[in-house]
């Protein structure tokens, strides 16, 4: 007979080996795909790694000095919110804790290692979720389970995980944390060790990202419910986990002059307004188009009319107002995830696990918490909530293995055994159809959701045969096996696909750009072509803004060229053809700007110029030097 809620040694085993291959398999995966094309995110994180290599954590750019010298004493943003100017200096916005981590796996392996960062770090996402669940649940079965849901559920983990980005990091951190935590019996509580790696990896993943400040709570209630422990142990762990968030502490103190005020803190600057967003530089290029030049009185009044479009900073977006509006969005991210099947039964295991203070403890909290705190943002996001996804798949598995041993409860005392088996498919047949618009999603929640069914089959079964000690553990099973082979279905279909922006087409543009453009450039661009500017700042020597930003900073085109110029930095347009137009035929330039066509750049071409967006398959564009007369 199989012990209760154990597995045997070699099933344990064979856990482990298929949890380890589908690591490898993702990590691999995840590597054809994974992008060196930046956005905003990106290039905040590779650009303040760079300069932590170059033992600075200020971003050097002539763009400093010229909005220092046309916004004395303003707070300004700059490079679509991943930098603040103060003090004529840029500080980026992001905690220091994931840059710090790609400026020492760049300094050991190479700009190419930097990339694939995210790839291990997302093989290492599985291992923990499936340790912590194997922990929660005492099932190495459901741990793989756990991990494999986290692969092919709607998560958009794997998005995150092919270009660099500090979630899928922080994850691991997080996770690995919450599993140190949990005790491995009811009577056993983690040793010294295990408590101090567990508070280093929190305060760590708070340095890179600082809302991970919400896994205290967990953290919090499993020492209480594990407690008392003596006054030095905890002294010990406070001091681990202050060790751990120091980089975030000291960045702080140099960006901000306070230890405590992260450079992000601007997101809470309107908490309790409930006035309308103020549109910014995406809301207004449609009046960046209008307006050409603020150069003389005339057009100066007219773009510093309307008052929201002289906000320099960026900021704002965490209110109570949003409430409203955000909730029902996160709300309904569950659902999209988990689809009806496994909101219903994870549900369900939260409301089962008062049972289990330990798994309520772990992962309750912290749901609920990051539900509602993530809801005062101006959207509902998955990226936000994926933590709380991920605490929420061990309550979908123990939701079901206490429904299936409820059965076996039900054979034990005698009911009818094939009556009652074949009402328990019927069903559970009858649940799936009922959640029928699952199979219309774009993902592999369909064959999740079948798997899952497939498993609470088995489980119904021997439920029915052999009673309740058998259905947990033919469920753990077989749901693990089910999900193994789906993974392994949808790996084939997709192996061999490879990312369209990679090394090979960063040296090709980087080599094209720097053939054209003269040394120290200014580059002015606009990100309705994609984030051109983001790539040619990192990969180039030149510096690049948009013409979107421009609008904010009050800044018309007469101006930007002669500042430009008093800091002897030549000027480039890198735009469409009507964009150039309205350069050359600004009735407030004409006879003070010249204009050299450099290159014309076909639609097809447009790629190797850092020009590249999901949105489009290539823009022609026309390379423009700009002068003053």
């Amino acid at each position: 007979m199989v012990p209760k809620n154990q597995d045997q040694e070699w099933l344990r085993q064979l856990a482990g080996c298929l949890l380890l291959l589908s690591a490898v398999v993702v990590v691999w995966w995840i590597h054809d795909r994974t992008s060196w094309y930046l956005a905003i995110d990106q290039f905040g994180y590779l650009s303040f790694a760079e300069n932590l290599r170059a033992g600075r954590v200020s971003y050097p750019s002539d763009l400093a000095h010229m909005l220092t010298y046309a916004h004395y004493g303003e707070t300004v943003d700059a490079f679509g919110q991943t930098y603040i100017l103060t003090d004529g200096e840029f500080f980026s916005r992001y905690a220091p804790g994931f840059p710090i981590i790609l400026a020492i796996v760049g300094g050991l392996f190479g700009e190419a290692a930097v990339h694939e960062v995210n790839a291990v770090a997302m093989g290492l996402v599985l291992l923990a979720i499936a340790w912590v669940t194997r922990r929660l649940l005492h099932s190495s079965w459901l741990g793989l389970a756990a991990a494999l849901m986290a692969t092919m559920l709607p998560m958009e983990l794997l998005l995150w995980s092919i270009s660099p980005l500090r979630d899928v990091p922080c994850h691991v951190l997080t996770m690995s944390s919450l599993a140190l935590l949990v005790p491995l019996t009811a009577e056993s509580r983690p040793s010294r060790a295990r408590l101090l790696i567990a508070a280093f990896l929190m305060g760590y993943a708070v340095s890179m990202r600082v809302d991970a400040v919400l896994y205290l709570v967990p953290c919090g209630l499993l020492l209480w419910w594990q407690g008392p422990w003596p006054k030095a142990r905890l002294a010990a762990a406070a001091l681990t986990f202050l060790l751990g968030v120091s980089p975030l502490l000291a960045y702080n103190q140099v960006a901000t002059g306070n230890p405590l005020l992260p450079t992000q803190a601007l997101e809470f600057n309107e908490l309790l307004s409930r006035a309308p967003k103020v549109p910014q530089a995406a809301e207004g290029a449609s009046l960046l188009a209008r307006i050409l030049s603020p150069d003389d009185a005339q057009a100066a009044d007219a773009i510093k009319g309307p008052k929201q479009f002289r906000l320099l900073n960026q900021g704002g977006g965490f209110r109570l107002s949003h409430l409203e509006t955000t909730l029902p969005g996160n709300l309904r991210q569950f659902w999209k995830i988990f689809g009806s099947l496994g909101l219903a039964f994870g549900m369900l295991g939260a409301l089962l696990s008062v049972r289990r203070p330990i798994l309520l403890l772990t992962t309750v909290p912290y749901i609920v918490l990051a539900t509602v705190f993530y809801s005062f943002w101006t959207r509902s996001d998955p990226r936000y909530l994926a933590g709380a996804f991920l605490l929420f798949t061990p309550l979908v598995l123990h939701g079901v293995r206490e429904a299936v041993a409820a059965l076996g409860q039900f054979r034990e005392k005698g009911a009818p055994r094939l009556g009652y088996g074949l009402g328990c498919l019927v069903a559970g047949l009858a649940v799936y159809l009922a959640t029928g618009i699952d199979r219309n999603v774009a993902s592999a929640l369909p064959y999740v959701s079948l798997a899952l069914l497939g498993g609470i089959v088995l489980g119904t079964l021997s439920a029915v045969w052999r009673g309740s000690i058998w259905a947990r553990q033919m469920f753990a099973v077989g749901l693990a096996v089910l999900l193994f082979g789906t993974f392994c279905w949808r790996t084939h279909r997709s192996w061999g696909g490879r990312a369209s922006f990679g090394a090979e087409q960063v040296a090709l543009a980087q080599a094209n750009f720097e053939a054209l453009v003269e040394d120290r450039a200014l580059v002015l661009t606009s990100y309705r072509y994609g984030r051109p500017a983001e790539n040619i700042n990192y990969y180039t020597g030149a510096d690049a803004v948009y013409l979107e930003e421009l609008l904010r900073y009050s800044m018309g085109h007469l101006s930007t060229v002669g500042m430009a110029e008093l800091f002897e930095k030549p000027v480039y347009l890198l735009v469409d053809a009507a964009e150039a137009g309205r350069w050359v035929n600004n009735p407030f330039t004409k006879g003070k700007l010249a204009f050299e066509l450099i290159r014309r750049i076909p639609a097809e071409e447009s790629r190797a110029f850092f020009v590249a967006s999901p949105r489009h398959r290539g823009i022609p564009l026309v390379l423009v030097r700009v002068r003053k007369i």
